[in-house]
């Protein structure tokens, strides 16, 4: 069940009560009159009724617009106007990969999907992240090490589901680790030829068994925006992500995404659209369920 359909449901129906108004009652004020049950199944917060009665039903009731018209937008009616379930029913994937740079919000997306989806989401494990503060001290003595606890954790959690048949969100990319950070490393110097070579071959190996994702999501986010929320958070990556690393990163994700062929990929922007927010994330999880659709 949506938390934000059952939030409006129980303020539709306090503001009900407030005016000592019956279902029914409220049902036969709003112009056209409505159904009583559309009313009963907005309160107990398992349907969402049309653009049009939700507009009225709220309007006569004085509901406060900024807390219903966000459900009008498309992406939420096409998901809230049908009966709501426990779990949502998926077309069946395998991964739906999140990427995009440090600091564009895609740890967060991607968990917000596990969750909505009730789906396992493999992030950067914590025995990766503990190389952040050795790396960000000396690359050219850790990056090799980092960038290989980065990729193997992830694609060994990738091949275990895999061969479970378990679809999965992932955090980040595989093909960006590979692509962007790796890359990055062996054109700065902190990669040496044998380096370089050892990952490009197990990198191979991963690549050769492993399946594309069935959809890409690209966070997108300003330079700016990105090094505002790194310097914010206070974490192990923050003495590594300076201004000019983020400016070159930046560089390479414009260049990869626009020739990323390797399945269907939506951008979204976490400085416009704050997935944070329930309403928010019902309507990026409604055109994603779309895509899913409509790309299979």
């Amino acid at each position: 069940m949506s938390l934000a359909l059952r939030h409006l449901g129980s303020l539709v129906a306090a503001f009900r009560r407030a005016r000592s108004l019956s279902q029914v009652e409220l049902a036969q004020a709003i112009r056209p009159p409505t159904n009583r049950s559309l009313i009963a199944h907005l309160e107990q917060g398992l349907r969402l009724p049309p653009s049009a009665v939700l507009s009225q039903l709220c309007t006569y009731l004085d509901l406060p617009p900024e807390v219903w018209q966000r459900f009008l937008a498309p992406g939420v009616q096409r998901v809230l106007t049908s009966p709501m379930s426990t779990n949502r029913r998926l077309r069946r994937f395998s991964v739906i990969a999140v990427g995009g740079p440090s600091g564009s919000g895609k740890t967060t997306l991607a968990r917000s999907l596990a969750r909505a989806w009730n789906l396992p989401c493999i992030p950067v494990r914590e025995d990766a992240k503990r190389y952040l503060l050795d790396l960000a001290a000396n690359p050219t003595r850790w990056a090799f090490e980092t960038q290989l606890a980065f990729m193997v954790n992830k694609a060994l959690e990738l091949l275990e589901c895999q061969e479970r048949g378990q679809p999965t969100i992932l955090d980040r990319s595989l093909a960006e680790d590979i692509f962007i950070y790796a890359r990055y490393f062996e054109t700065h110097g902190s990669f040496d030829l044998r380096s370089s070579s050892t990952f490009e071959r197990l990198a191979s190996y991963f690549l050769e068994r492993l399946s594309s994702p069935d959809l890409f999501i690209y966070c997108d986010v300003s330079q700016a925006g990105a090094l505002e929320r790194i310097s914010a958070r206070g974490r192990g990556d923050k003495g590594h992500h300076t201004e000019a690393f983020l400016e070159d990163l930046y560089s390479r994700y414009a260049s990869w995404i626009t020739s990323y062929t390797d399945s269907p990929a939506v951008i979204v922007n976490s400085e416009t659209s704050d997935w944070r927010n329930p309403l928010v994330l019902e309507e990026i999880c409604a055109e994603l369920e779309f895509l899913l659709q409509a790309a299979y």
